[in-house]
């Protein structure tokens, strides 16, 4: 592979002038580490395809840092920006354009992987900082960025550089590339020199790119505003053709020379180029393609009128991709996007930019009430969430009754894209909900949510002990994060959870409840990676049975979002009974789940839990794949619910012992949303109630519940 590699490194770049490059294994802690003459690659890759990904983007640092030797504190983009989009390139050459990051699949593995390639893995971590709200611009001393400086020094380079690429053709930025590395190499460029010689080579004046791109944050986003007939006011000559308008929009400011392809009635096809202004004058011409007046930078809409032969059957813009849009979906005259259906196979998480990707997967489940289920699940999502569907339905062999989940989520505006809807109905355990939503994102943790929710029993067979009380429940709920950060460097703290609820029109109760959860990473001298969670909550008014705080978990209405919790038989009736199952919530004090006197609940809780992890063990057990992914703790959990004035500090119920976490299940059980799996043993219990022995060995089992997201 190597000789290839240098082959197209020395044919795209210029020629390495050194005798030998060596490859070494070692330990380092980074995958990979670049020196002149030397590239250290770690052993912590799993498949060949990793290691040779890892090795090739190395040895392209021998040019770009090594010959040319930008100042890669201040300027990292020019050389991990760069060695980041040939390593792409090269990626491309050796295996394809397509599935090039694919990994051999073992076993089932195989079917339910996603297809991936470099580029487009690439524009994805770009697209979701970008749509994120927090990406910073890539031209600055590294260590200045305040969240991620990866994905603009690394990611969104290679994105701006098959942009150029796309803009001067592949032969001439070679060209330029190869005249930049042969001015320079031996020496110290700085961007100005980079940009310099891109514009003597090209005779373009290139500011209208670089600028945007590195200094600032602006985003491409193109689209289609309007085509309408044009009706020839002068009666007396005839017009020849169809005559259109043509109005495009720039939703984002960032601008870029824009390709647009009408198909006509016939099939055929006609290509238009819109240049921007400042390169107008020296724009490269393309075979085929009719180049159109300039689009000013400062112009939001771009207005044209074209006559063409046939009527016009479709009009796409940036027909081959070029650009990196993020919202192809306003790209296209056609109402609906394109669906790219996948069987099994997670494609969401790798999404093509022109096509809404749908993954079907079969499903079966147990309830007691229904017996066996058998339905059809399916997951679709592009870029980042903007569009997003979560759909499954199921039938049971014994009641013969649909059992269905249906959600959909999209932005309000397209000019907001972190601001969305969420429409969710469901018919499931034996109860009807109906929700709609409003969502708001900050960045990657803080975000909010306000809406209505109607929920009613429409079957008490399906409850665990009868625990939903009749009636119908309607409310306005608000949940919130907010906050969080980096305190010292001793103490971070995740955003602050709020949940705000209060009963509202269709309701047949009236209460207000209010719960906050916090989180707390603690690295102190004597008490390393300790995790603190507080949590409270505080009610009024005519609290349903439902809604009442637990001591051991979760109450019955969070339960219902569990699916291995929201029906009587899925867990098996004895684990409930003695205390084997919990959902995470409430006072999580694992231990009182047996005992009578924590199941009753209250409308006040105040609860603590103090977590610090044992020393990881999958460097020794790595020869066990199944063991080696197991995560060990210590914790200790405190909590009480009251009602009324009914605290009493001496009424805390209190455990302590060890926890056990599995992260990465199987595939078929992430296919049955289970997407990790906990065992507890709260060895230690203050408040034993009926086994007066407060040391006893007890288990209690918890999973991870997400709906075929992972």
């Amino acid at each position: 592979m190597m000789p290839e590699v240098l082959a197209f490194l020395e044919e795209k770049i210029g020629p390495y002038p050194y005798p030998a490059l060596n490859v070494v294994g070692s330990y380092i802690t980074a995958g990979g580490m670049e020196y002149p003459h030397l590239v250290y690659i770690n052993n912590i890759y799993s498949s060949p395809r990793e290691i040779a990904v890892v090795v090739i983007h190395e040895v392209i640092h021998q040019w770009f840092y090594g010959l040319l030797a930008n100042n890669q504190t201040r300027y990292g983009w020019m050389d991990e920006g760069f060695t980041s989009f040939f390593e792409i390139w090269c990626t491309e050459h050796l295996w394809g354009a397509e599935h090039n990051l694919d990994q051999p699949g073992k076993g089932l593995q195989q079917f339910f992987a996603p297809h991936s390639d470099s580029r487009r893995q690439s524009f994805l971590n770009y697209a979701e900082l970008a749509l994120s709200g927090k990406e910073e611009p890539i031209d600055q001393q590294f260590d200045y960025f305040r969240g991620d400086p990866y994905t603009p020094t690394y990611d969104k380079m290679s994105v701006v550089l098959f942009t150029l690429k796309s803009i001067l053709g592949d032969s001439l930025f070679t060209r330029c590339i190869r005249d930049y590395y042969r001015r320079w190499r031996f020496r110290h460029p700085s961007p100005q020199a980079l940009f310099r010689s891109f514009e003597r080579t090209s005779g373009l004046e290139l500011e209208w790119f670089w600028e945007p791109f590195l200094r600032t944050t602006w985003q491409c986003d193109y689209a289609l505003a309007e085509i309408a007939p044009v009706r020839d006011d002068n009666p007396f000559e005839k017009q020849a053709g169809y005559r259109f308008r043509l109005r495009l929009e720039k939703k984002q400011p960032l601008p870029l020379p824009l390709e647009i392809e009408l198909e006509l009635s016939d099939r055929s096809r006609r290509r238009y180029l819109v240049p921007v202004s400042a390169a107008s004058p020296a724009y490269p011409g393309k075979a085929g393609v009719q180049q159109l007046r300039p689009w000013h930078p400062a112009h939001r809409y771009y207005e044209t009128q074209l006559t063409v032969p046939l009527k016009v059957r479709r009009v796409q813009l940036d027909p081959d991709h070029k650009l990196p849009d993020l919202n192809r979906f306003n790209d296209d005259s056609r109402f609906w996007p394109r669906v790219r259906w996948s069987w099994l196979r997670k494609q969401y998480y790798n999404p093509r930019g022109d096509v809404y990707p749908v993954t079907l997967a079969p499903f079966i489940f147990y309830s007691d009430p229904d017996g066996v289920q058998l339905g059809l699940q399916s997951r679709g999502e592009y870029l980042a969430g903007q569009y997003r569907h979560y759909a499954r339905v199921m039938m049971g062999i014994r009641q013969l009754l649909p059992d269905a989940w249906l959600e959909w989520q999209h932005r309000l505006s397209p000019d907001r894209p972190r601001l969305q809807y969420r429409l969710r109905g469901a018919h499931s355990g034996g109860r009807l909900l109906a929700e709609a939503a409003l969502i708001r994102r900050y960045g990657y943790a803080r975000r909010w949510e306000v809406g209505y929710r109607f929920f009613k029993r429409t079957d008490s067979g399906y409850l665990p002990e009868n625990a939903w009380q009749e009636g119908a429940e309607g409310e306005i709920f608000l949940k919130a994060q907010i906050g969080g950060g980096q305190i010292s460097r001793f103490w971070r703290w995740e955003p602050l959870r709020v949940s705000a609820t209060t009963s509202t029109v269709g309701s047949d109760a009236d209460f207000r409840q209010l719960l906050l959860t916090t989180r707390h990473n603690l690295n102190l001298p004597l008490l390393p990676n300790f995790q603190l969670l507080l949590r409270g909550g505080a009610s009024r008014g005519e609290l349903p049975r439902q809604r009442r705080f637990r001591i051991g978990q979760a109450n019955p209405f969070q339960q219902f979002w569990n699916l291995y919790a929201r029906s009587a038989g899925t867990i098996p009736v004895q684990w409930r009974r003695k205390g084997r199952f919990m959902v995470p919530g409430g006072g999580d004090v694992r231990g009182a789940l047996s005992e009578n006197s924590a199941a009753a609940g209250g409308s006040g809780l105040l609860a603590g839990e103090l977590r610090t992890p044992l020393p990881d063990l999958s460097y020794r057990l790595r020869r066990l794949p199944p063991l080696a992914d197991l995560r060990f703790s210590l914790y200790t959990a405190w909590a009480q619910v009251w009602d009324g004035r009914g605290f009493r500090w001496e009424r805390f119920w209190g455990e302590a012992g060890i926890s056990l976490h599995y992260p990465y299940p199987p595939l078929v059980l992430r296919y049955l949303h289970i997407s990790g799996i906990h065992v507890d043993f709260p060895v230690w219990l203050k408040r034993p109630g009926s086994n007066p022995d407060p040391w006893a060995f007890r288990w209690v089992l918890r999973l991870d519940v997400e709906r075929f997201y992972r």
